[in-house]
């Protein structure tokens, strides 16, 4: 059996079309269709991503004379599968995200900001105006940024707490169903149009692009899109 025919085999018992095997490489469709078709050979880097994403050997894959699938190791040894990420479950993924999003940018902006009243009590202290002893100020100053800080890390504890179902996104490897791809991609250009609709475009480059990084990191860990 050639390796073209391999590819389909293997590309179909795994439910693939030939649209996410592609995007899974990081190749086109129609450079998954040439290997299908016998009119080119993957490079010896698809050659191992596609031991990998269907849990055979290389040997299998480039010898022609070998009929029967030799499963790599690490799949003989674990017995598992990827996990698949389904489109409800990318829905909710992103929509958690965006709820978390302004949370987590307060709870920075709360870490940021809790040195300042200690930095402001200490120059005051310099002041007889305000008659405010040094260790006062730096007591005051200790308990108000402990505090701050405090509330910051309970914001980002329940944040967390909230997204711990899909823990495995950024802990294990997956794959996705058809489409999922297609709606993320979506999703972040819709929440990128939202920012500047807002009025959000007098905001400078990088704030911009710390507002959408959350979108971009859900594209990263569906990166098998």
């Amino acid at each position: 059996m050639i390796l073209a025919d391999k590819i389909i085999n293997l590309r179909k018992k795994t439910g693939w079309s030939q649209d996410e095997l592609a995007s899974k490489l990081n190749v086109t469709r129609q450079s998954v269709s040439k290997w299908e078709g016998a009119q080119s050979i993957p490079d010896i880097e698809r050659i191992v991503q596609m031991s990998r994403l269907f849990g055979v050997t290389t040997d299998y894959l480039l010898k022609d004379e070998l009929e029967t699938e030799e499963f790599s190791s690490a799949d003989a040894d674990t017995g598992t599968s990827l996990r698949r990420v389904s489109m409800e479950q990318a829905s909710n993924y992103l929509a958690l995200r965006k709820a978390a999003a302004p949370r987590i940018a307060l709870a920075t902006l709360l870490c940021i900001v809790s040195p300042i009243v200690m930095i402001v009590l200490a120059c005051a202290c310099e002041s007889s105006y305000f008659g405010i002893s040094e260790d006062a100020a730096a007591g005051i100053g200790l308990c108000v940024m402990f505090c701050i800080v405090a509330a910051a890390v309970v914001i980002f504890i329940r944040t967390g707490h909230a997204s711990a179902e899909f823990e495995f996104l950024e802990k294990e490897e997956f794959e996705t169903e058809y489409g999922v791809a297609g709606m993320v991609k979506e999703r972040m250009n819709a929440f990128t149009a939202e920012i500047f609709a807002n009025g959000f475009a007098c905001l400078s480059s990088n704030a911009v692009n710390n507002a959408a990084l959350p979108w971009m990191l859900c594209l990263n860990e569906l990166r098998e899109l």
